[in-house]
């Protein structure tokens, strides 16, 4: 036991002492760790001393002192004067670091003093030490255990089967002393007990010996019952091949099922032949094998015509034009054993009209999957042929005559806007004369002229417009835009045409988010909803009321509605309203109009990926409305800011900032950097490929990037891609700066990861509020 004891003690100190020292260990790393991550805090810190901010000085100072094993902090000024401090220097043993704060000042590095921070060893030395009495307890209990439980494994598993195994030995030899075994052991009184048991084991070798003798007769036995087994195993054999030759003649009963098979194929073949299309068989050869009666009924051949022979060889005998480059391609297919999809060649039959044959097949093989031929249908497809090249000589008379209608539009336009620039102009110069007024018969008269005159400018332009539209010729510049800003834009001129038709007009955007965004042409937006509003206004009924409002439809589209109280439109006017030039009737009333505005209105909403329609009920009023896809808002908060210029009389602001601009278009990077030197403390990196980019921003501390998509080499969606997998720019915002405004260039930019989405021209406003939404965030 003393040794149990002994040794559990000397095992209990070694493993006490590497667990202390591991902690301390740990708690030294965990405390440089502490240590490194301070440099952290520098850049702020920096900024907040540079910029005087005592209040964040203090929240960061305060912050650092929290951290574990943290004692005191100081800020100190270049003469090494104490600034600001927080906590204070308790423990005997400490280290000690100082960290320089340098301030960026537009690429000069400003030293402005430095940050000492004290971290206590005391506090490790007491956790080490408060640990120590408890694990070395512990330790020892455990070792002590462990100890007394090998001794008694120890005991159970060696000692006592040692004895037990002494003591059976005495007892065989105390049995072998009391019989004789088969005669070969004899008990002699004067042998000792090592003799006995020497003599016991030579007479259980002499069992041993016997015991394996008996075991060889037995194996002689197995190997005679093993020359049955194969006896056995050749009868088997005997009759597998007797029910072999009997599942032979199972399978001549089959091929006779076959053949029954065969009759059903006859009987198929009698269907085939009252079908309108006509089937067709052919062997490995590809000569005709068969042919249902129809073929004979198109061509006028016979049986001995066709049966034998191939099929482009019937063709190159009976078509005026073989077509060889269409047979060769045919011969292709039937060497490789692919299907034939829709195969048309030319005929002549025997009446000498020529058909266009169309025809499909499949190669089939028999049960070792060797190939047999081909199988198939046929059919005559002459009138469908001669309908689709009608109508393509009809589609090219179509774009022969849009393409004159486009020209004769456009001349019209020309000849009929010279005389009306005349009678424009003149008509004005009478209304403008100061010298010679006009009495009030000839100011009605020239009044006359200029409405009728803007009246035919207004038709000019729609007609026009309308040309466009239909041409696909009209260009869009698609952008994220706000229809609550735009309407509200609008809002005052269709208040004045309301005031003369003595109707009010308001608006309604409670139920849709006060920043909600679309992708749209905001100029024919514009263009949708005066010509959705005017005709609410112009065909409403006095002291009528239009709304404008808006509302989200299945959670992902806007709905912008002008709802009238006028007359209200039937099922019939709504059938024809989207119809140019179609005015339902109102052309034989005092309200001026075209007919093509609704026209208009719908075809560019479509092309602006929306959707237009209308709810009416007569006597009641109508509401027109058009929808657009919601995308995703970018929010612009408010900022504070001491730096600022002024641009066409607004008051700009921009915060400080370091900014990557990746444009490869020189004129573009020069627009960009004339903006941010605007700005003393706004810092602008430039970089003309995505790879340049990439090692900038890995190389920099950034606060945004904005990155054009169409960039030589790698484009901006896979420089994103990469920005978002490094650890050092995962967290950097990324604004796409683009002049593709397509609608789905947009939306893909925004599902892949860019934070929003600025077109080209370059919108200086939106450029600054965007930077600095990111700075506040």
């Amino acid at each position: 036991m003393t040794l149990i004891i002994a040794f559990s003690s000397l095992i209990t100190f070694f493993i006490t002492a590497i667990q202390l020292f591991v902690d301390y260990t740990e708690q030294r790393n965990d405390l440089d760790v502490t240590l490194n991550s301070v440099t952290v805090n520098v850049p702020t810190i920096s900024g907040s001393v540079w910029s005087f901010d005592e209040e964040q000085i203090l929240l960061s100072l305060e912050g650092l002192v929290n951290l574990r094993n943290i004692e005191h902090v100081v800020v100190k000024t270049e003469n090494g004067k104490s600034a600001w401090e927080a906590g204070a220097k308790k423990s005997e043993h400490v280290i000690e670091r100082a960290y320089p704060l340098i301030y960026d000042k537009r690429g000069e590095q400003v030293n402005i003093g430095s940050l000492n921070v004290v971290a206590s060893l005391d506090q490790i030395y007491e956790r080490v030490f408060s640990k120590a009495l408890g694990i070395l307890l512990s330790n020892g209990v455990k070792t002590f255990f462990v100890a007394l439980f090998m001794f008694a494994i120890f005991y159970r598993l060696v000692a006592r089967r040692l004895g037990a195994l002494a003591e059976k030995v005495e007892s065989i030899t105390q049995e072998l002393a009391q019989s004789d075994i088969d005669g070969l052991y004899e008990h002699d009184p004067k042998d000792d007990e090592i003799q006995s048991l020497r003599k016991s084991f030579d007479h259980m070798g002499d069992k041993l010996r016997a015991t394996f003798n008996t075991l060889a007769e037995t194996n002689k036995s197995l190997q005679h019952a093993y020359e049955e087994v194969q006896t056995i195993n050749s009868q088997l054999e005997l009759r597998v091949h007797e029910r072999t030759q009997h599942l032979s003649q199972e399978i001549v009963e089959r091929e006779y099922v076959q053949q029954s098979l065969k009759n059903s194929e006859q009987r198929l073949r009698d269907i085939a032949e009252s079908a309108s299309d006509w089937f067709w068989e052919t062997g490995e050869n590809h000569c005709f094998t068969y042919v249902s009666s129809r073929c004979y009924e198109v061509t006028g051949l016979s049986q001995e015509d066709i049966l034998g022979k191939q099929r482009h060889a019937l063709a190159a005998y009976l078509s005026p034009d073989y077509e060889p480059d269409i047979w060769q391609a045919y011969d292709e297919i039937l060497r490789n054993e692919l299907p034939l999809e829709d195969f048309r060649y030319r005929l002549k039959t025997r009446n000498g009209q020529i058909r266009v044959i169309e025809l499909s097949g499949r190669p089939y093989y028999d049960t070792n999957n060797q190939f047999m031929g081909y199988r198939g249908a046929a059919r005559d497809v002459t009138d469908q042929v001669h309908y689709q090249e009608q109508l393509q000589k009809a589609k090219e008379k179509a774009d022969v005559a849009s393409k004159a209608k486009s020209e004769f539009i456009s001349s019209m336009s020309h000849e009929l806007r010279t005389p009306l620039n005349g009678i424009l102009g003149f008509a004005q110069l009478l209304v403008m004369n100061p010298k010679k007024a006009l009495d009030k018969q000839q100011a009605l008269y020239v009044d006359q002229i200029l409405g009728a005159s803007n009246h035919l400018l207004t038709l000019i332009n729609e007609i026009l417009d309308l040309s466009k539209v239909e041409a696909g010729k009209i260009n869009l510049d698609m952008e994220v835009i706000s229809p609550i800003d735009t309407i509200n834009d609008n809002i005052d001129l269709l208040e004045a045409a309301a005031r003369d038709y003595e109707v009010s007009i308001s608006t309604n955007y409670d139920n849709v988010p006060p920043d909600v965004q679309i992708i749209a042409d905001v100029t024919r937006f514009s263009q949708v909803l005066m010509n959705l509003c005017f005709n609410a206004i112009k065909y409403n009924r006095p002291q009528g009321r239009v709304e404008i409002s808006l509302s989200v439809e299945k959670k992902r589209w806007l709905r912008i509605k002008v709802t009238d109280t006028g007359n209200g439109l039937t099922s019939d006017q709504i059938d024809q309203l989207f119809t140019p030039f179609n005015r339902l009737g109102a052309e034989t009333t005092d309200t001026e109009g075209t007919g093509v505005g609704l026209s208009i209105s719908q075809k560019l909403v479509h092309l602006m990926q929306g959707q237009i329609g209308v709810e009416s009920t007569p006597g009641v009023g109508s509401t027109f409305w058009f929808e657009f896809e919601v995308v995703q808002a970018s929010p612009v908060q408010h900022q504070e800011a001491t730096i600022a210029f002024s641009l066409n009389n607004q008051r700009l602001e921009l915060l400080p900032c370091r900014v990557l601009y990746v444009e490869d278009n020189p004129e573009n990077m020069m627009l960009v950097r004339e903006i941010f030197d605007k700005f003393d403390q706004a810092e602008l990196l430039e970089a003309q490929t995505a790879e340049e980019g990439l090692e900038l921003a890995s190389t920099n501390q950034l606060d945004l990037i904005l990155m054009d998509l169409n960039l030589p080499g790698m484009d901006g969606f896979q420089a994103l891609n990469i920005l978002k997998r490094q650890e050092e720019t995962k967290d950097i915002p990324v604004f796409a700066l683009s002049a593709n405004v397509h609608p789905d260039t947009i939306r893909r930019g925004i599902e892949e990861g860019f934070q929003s989405f600025l077109t080209k021209p370059v919108d200086i406003v939106a450029l600054i509020k965007t930077v600095n939404s990111v700075l506040t965030a």
